[in-house]
């Protein structure tokens, strides 16, 4: 049973990080990034090294790491260096990766009610990222039952002291809350932030903003930019983004070779959208060499990762025997598909025609 103070303790913590002097900053560490040659940075032993005088980033990239590339002995003792700093010294910031550990479950077994505790001990004491990682548990209900007004408070405090990803959180809260009464300009503006912060994922949603052009006025010039910022980071939505961009020329000058580099990108990183349009421009030989077959393919990945109109586009080619006779008959259980995700063409093409399925209620 979770105690019943836990308001008081959100209060006390607005208090107390209001007189901490050195607020602990910073993105969660991952595996340093290779260098030109592929080699990393700093080696595992460098960081167990830096982890044994308590630098507590250098303890959480080795956790982060694995045992398939540093030794188990070296995990272990990372894991313990940051556990004595939480448990016996009370460093917020071990106490944030302690937390992170038991809510992931993979190196010891989970307890997500003991991280969501680890994780508001860490906001209160000034810990913003801990401020972050409590409000997400609260607002997804992980280990604790869900309390969108507990998650909003922590939220809130996240993004008061510039932690880029409570401020995206905090977006997509009030957007959860409120649908489509949420005050739009507010979201725009908590996106912003996160974004001038080098949050990726609320770059690629500032940029499909100014590009609708519904909450803020269009300008898909300012779009290409932030899509190209969020794709560079490896969001591979952001990449197909910016591949519709060079595609209809939209605020950038039109390059179907460049879209479809794009599109490619999108794709090996599993992003269905990016496999589709890539099988379009495949299918009618736009900015890339024409070619059915790889259509089909690009399609069938698309439609395996549950984007239902590629299973329209692969029942298409189907349909008309551009896969072969022996393939013809796949066409229909393609459509079906489709149109119990609710594709309205796919319904027509069905024998007989079905309806488009209504929402459920």
């Amino acid at each position: 049973m979770r105690p019943t103070s836990l308001a008081s303790r959100v209060v006390l913590a607005t208090t107390l990080v209001a007189v901490v002097s050195t607020p602990l900053m910073g993105a969660p560490p991952s595996p340093p990034p290779a260098t030109e040659d592929g080699s990393a940075p700093f080696s595992a032993e460098d960081l167990a090294v830096q982890c044994r005088l308590h630098i507590l980033d250098a303890c959480a990239v080795l956790v982060s790491l694995g045992p398939e590339r540093v030794e188990r002995r070296v995990i272990s003792e990372a894991l313990a260096v940051l556990g004595r700093d939480c448990e016996e010294r009370h460093v917020p910031r071990a106490c944030l990766y302690e937390g992170r550990i038991l809510a992931k479950g993979e190196l010891v077994p989970a307890n997500r009610q003991r991280a969501v505790d680890l994780f508001e001990e860490s906001c209160a004491a000034g810990c913003w990222e801990a401020c972050l990682d409590a409000g997400y548990a609260w607002r997804k209900g992980l280990g604790v039952q869900a309390d969108p007004r507990l998650a909003k408070r922590l939220l809130e405090m996240a993004c008061a002291h510039d932690v880029p990803m409570g401020c995206r959180e905090l977006a997509v809260l009030l957007r959860e809350q409120a649908g489509d009464d949420a005050d739009a300009a507010a979201v725009h503006g908590l996106l912003v932030k996160a974004c001038d912060g080098d949050d990726p994922v609320a770059c690629w949603a500032v940029g499909l903003d100014l590009l609708e052009g519904k909450v803020v006025p269009a300008a898909p010039e300012r779009s290409a930019p932030l899509f190209e910022r969020a794709c560079g980071r490896g969001l591979a939505a952001a990449c197909r983004s910016l591949g519709y961009l060079y595609e209809k020329g939209r605020g950038v000058v039109a390059d179907a070779k460049r879209a479809a580099e794009l599109y490619e990108t999108a794709c090996d990183a599993d992003d269905a959208g990016g496999c589709r349009n890539l099988g379009l421009a495949r299918e009618a030989g736009r900015g890339v060499e024409q070619s059915v077959e790889e259509a089909a393919r690009l399609y069938e990945k698309a439609c395996g990762l549950h984007l239902a109109v590629a299973c329209y586009n692969l029942g298409k080619l189907a349909q008309r025997g551009a896969l072969g006779e022996e393939r013809v008959r796949w066409a229909q259980g393609l459509f079906d598909t489709a149109c119990l995700d609710g594709v309205k063409a796919a319904c027509a093409e069905l024998t007989p025609p079905a309806e488009k399925p209504s929402p459920a209620p």
